[in-house]
């Protein structure tokens, strides 16, 4: 009565998974929680179901996966949210008999008496300056920063979406042997380069940060216009989560006079987004910090020329599939676009290189891998115990998709 389930006999059933997305805000955390998950409740091994808030969407994972615990109205404060999670979701899931706790989104139970698998995903936390405001924005970034670290050195297993993330990660937090992996995220189909229609703007697909550097976009745009070239319209795709920078962003295009030429558009529904990139003549991604970044793998399977930051997380994600930029130089982003507007030739090599690369990343593969991690961690009785060691070659084939 009371006893944790043995490590063999969930190796002989379904393997009950609760995942909690009590924490997906982001739109990469969402955009993982609608892909994934119903891959991993088709799994003939797994028994899946999910933790939300009240104010969080009940499809929030994709149709069909069960709801088995709504977290009260009240943990729409994150820092309620932390104290619930901590104090009140490990009792949940022992209640439900739960054989593996899967946290997708940073933090996790501490006194979890199940195996815990966590997804680190937020390197803003470790940035000064990636996020706006003062003291208040240091102290939550330090809070951010501590929960984490505290999550992944009690968890069972920890991965990553890319392996830059892993090793930038490292620098903060310390990971026991053998716990750490890295499974990226995939591709979804509908995003093709068919049906083709007239290319006419420059895009960007992101949510709204400071550290998405869309001040630096818009500079490059006002170096563009005053050299003469024609630059299309700009269009800016994403929730504004940071106020202060994208109010920062508006005075300057008013000051530009570009408040015309390059909008906000707020987000958008996941339906409407191909035709976004089939529309568009160029993407832009001039952010300052990323661990995955799948709207710059939507734009390679839209076959869209792709410029993006010259970050080691890119080069890994793009390789020689996008055109790289130094995103701390307005005038170096020109440059791109201005190559990427006035050679065809060079944006059509561009973008068939990027369909080429989208090939190696499959949301299937995703699952996958993350299914064989969810199994191996239940393969611990005790969740502070190591399960079997990791593969090596891992790290090294993880983009080695088949298409």
């Amino acid at each position: 009565m009371g006893s944790e389930p043995d490590g063999r006999e969930a190796c002989m059933r379904r393997l009950k998974v609760l995942v909690d997305y009590t924490f997906a805000d982001s739109s990469g955390a969402r955009t993982h929680a609608a892909r994934v998950t119903p891959l991993l409740a088709a799994d003939p091994g797994l028994t899946v179901s999910i933790a939300r808030r009240a104010d969080q969407p009940a499809d929030l994972a994709g149709p069909g996966t069960p709801t088995s615990i709504v977290a009260p109205a009240w943990t729409r404060r994150a820092w309620l949210r932390v104290l619930w999670q901590q104090a009140a979701l490990p009792g949940l899931a022992r209640r439900l008999g739960t054989d593996v706790l899967f946290c997708p989104t940073d933090f996790a139970p501490l006194a979890a008496r199940c195996p815990v698998v966590l997804l680190v995903r937020n390197l803003a936390a470790y940035r000064p300056g990636s996020l706006s405001g003062g003291h208040g924005t240091a102290l939550r970034q330090w809070a951010m920063r501590s929960l984490t670290r505290l999550s992944a050195r009690a968890a069972t297993r920890t991965f990553f979406l890319s392996d830059a993330s892993r090793r930038e990660h490292g620098r903060w937090l310390v990971l026991p042997s053998g716990r750490a992996s890295v499974i990226p995220h995939g591709r979804g189909e509908e995003f093709s380069p068919e049906p083709a229609g007239p290319r006419e703007e420059i895009l960007s697909v992101s949510s709204v940060y400071r550290f998405k550097n869309y001040l630096t976009l818009c500079r490059a745009i006002r170096q563009l216009v005053e050299a003469g070239v024609r630059v299309p319209p700009v269009r800016i795709v994403g929730r504004i989560l940071d106020r202060e920078a994208h109010e920062e962003i508006a005075r300057f295009l008013r000051e530009a006079r570009l408040e015309a030429r390059v909008t906000f558009a707020g987000e958008m529904r996941h339906a409407e987004l191909p035709s976004a990139y089939r529309r568009a003549r160029v993407f832009v991604l001039p952010s300052l910090l990323e661990t995955f970044c799948h709207p710059v793998v939507e734009s390679l399977a839209s076959g869209t020329p792709t410029l993006v930051s010259d970050l080691p997380v890119l080069r890994e994600i793009c390789a020689d599939g996008a055109a790289y930029f130094d995103p701390t130089e307005a005038g170096a982003l020109a440059s791109s676009l201005r190559r990427a507007l006035e050679d065809p030739d060079w944006a059509a090599a561009l973008a068939r290189r990027g369909l080429a690369r989208a090939r190696a990343f499959s949301w299937a593969e995703t699952a996958r891998r993350t299914a064989t991690l969810l199994k191996e961690a239940a393969t611990c009785q005790d969740r502070r115990r190591a399960p079997p060691p990791i593969d090596p070659r891992r790290n090294h084939e993880f983009f080695d998709f088949e298409s």
